[in-house]
């Protein structure tokens, strides 16, 4: 018997990443959201290509180039895992924002 990975359609993000970047501050459900949306492998955490993405999206929103933003996101990894959690990205996002 085959199993097939059913595909369960995400709530969009209910306020723009530009709005979240405005306000500095976002929910949890916003969060989860906001990681899904990078999120191409679903494990959970964005590393790689997934963080590019990620700042690319985000940097022409502060006034900075992708390369900055990774730079600045190398900053917000508390851990020796390389890849972004979604609390590293809320402290990015409320903090440096």
């Amino acid at each position: 018997m085959l199993f097939r990975h059913s595909h369960v359609t995400e709530a969009p993000l209910a306020r723009t990443l530009a709005e979240i970047v405005q306000s500095n501050h976002l929910t949890q459900d916003e969060l989860d959201a906001l990681v899904r949306r990078f999120d191409e492998n679903g494990d959970g955490q964005l590393e790689g290509d997934e963080v590019r993405k990620f700042a690319q999206a985000v940097a022409p929103l502060v006034g900075s180039t992708m390369d900055d933003l990774v730079t600045i996101l190398d900053f917000y990894q508390s851990d020796d895992d390389p890849a972004l959690s979604p609390d590293e990205i809320r402290d990015f996002l409320e903090i440096q924002i």
